[in-house]
């Protein structure tokens, strides 16, 4: 839960998921009869009201809880002989969460008098001595971004002295990043031009951009959608303006604000030479895309990288013949 980094940043408003596993170690000797687990969550910075429990789980056995319950009970039959009731409940006064599974001798409803009877048994396969439970809090909205959300469990088995798990920790970001395509020259000389842009956020860091562009003050439309790059080259065509602007995603999911206007533009000069011709005469030959075929078998240094993306291979090579067939010098 979180974006990925050791801070696990996570967005404002979005509720946390936690998923709490136990076992019974393969080494134990006896199956447990009763799991006790408890949680203690913090009231003044998630939202009480908002928790709901997540399905309660003991080997292959999964009970899925009704939507939207923070109280439940339930005994689940294991065989003739052998049940166990399980119950989870939050205290909306301290924000003590507690879940408890206790096994339950059917004919009598009460523990069972033998000790060595219990429903989690060793867990020497790897699943029949596993269990989990899981529940979903929301942070509170007033929360700033570098607010950190922490969380840990203790785990009681029978008589034992408590588990604790590791701590856990979320850290909230509510601050959206901001970037900007790179000032580009008032005109270009080349059809096909490098375009880049740069950000920055607070918090969980830049994740991706997405970069747009008009053509001749039309419409704003995608280029680049949800890329990590910083740089490409954009196939433009003579006698056209072209203006771009870049929206921002960071790491926990906050997108920057909306623009109606381009960072800068540019306009590629009448007289702009396609970057599909290699020899810089303007227009491309079947000559220029042999070299380009050349280039990206390796016959040749592989020194026409059209499309900006670090390599030459087939999409350089879709675009010069684009280029001779009167499409532009583009990949589509």
């Amino acid at each position: 839960m979180g974006d990925g980094t050791s801070s696990h940043f996570v967005r404002g408003g979005v509720p946390l998921t936690y998923d709490v596993a136990f076992e019974n170690e393969a080494t134990a000797t006896l199956p447990a009869a009763q799991v006790v687990i408890t949680d203690q969550l913090d009231p003044t910075k998630v939202a009480l009201t908002s928790l709901t429990l997540g399905s309660f789980a003991f080997g292959t056995n999964i009970i899925t809880l009704p939507a939207n319950t923070n109280d439940y009970s339930t005994t689940f039959n294991i065989n003739s002989s052998l049940s166990v009731r399980m119950q989870g409940s939050l205290n909306s006064d301290t924000g003590l969460l507690k879940w408890t599974f206790t096994s339950i001798d059917p004919s009598t409803g009460l523990p069972p008098s033998d000790p060595t009877i219990g429903f989690l048994p060793p867990d020497v396969n790897g699943v029949d001595g596993q269990g989990s439970v899981q529940f979903s809090v929301r942070p509170i909205g007033t929360l700033s971004t570098g607010t950190q959300i922490t969380n840990q469990v203790s785990v009681v088995f029978d008589a034992n002295a408590p588990i604790l798990t590791p701590t856990w920790v979320n850290t909230i970001d509510t601050t959206p990043p901001a970037s900007a395509v790179t000032a580009l020259p008032a005109q270009e000389t080349i059809a096909t031009f490098p375009v880049s842009w740069t950000g920055s956020d607070v918090g969980s860091g830049v994740a991706t951009y997405s970069v747009y562009v008009s053509d001749n003050s039309g419409p704003f439309t995608a280029w680049m959608t949800q890329t990590t790059a910083t740089t490409a080259s954009y196939a433009g065509n003579p006698g056209h303006t072209y203006g771009f602007y870049s929206i921002a995603t960071d790491g926990a999911g906050n997108v920057q604000a909306g623009k109606t206007a381009a960072d800068t533009a540019t306009t590629v000069s009448t007289q702009a030479v396609s970057s599909c011709s290699l020899n810089q005469g303007g227009l491309p030959t079947l000559a220029d895309v042999q070299h380009i075929i050349d280039e990206a078998l390796g016959v040749k240094a592989a020194a026409n990288d059209l499309n900006g993306d670090g390599v030459v291979n087939l999409v350089d090579i879709q675009m010069d013949v684009n280029a001779i067939r009167g499409l532009g010098c583009a990949s589509n």
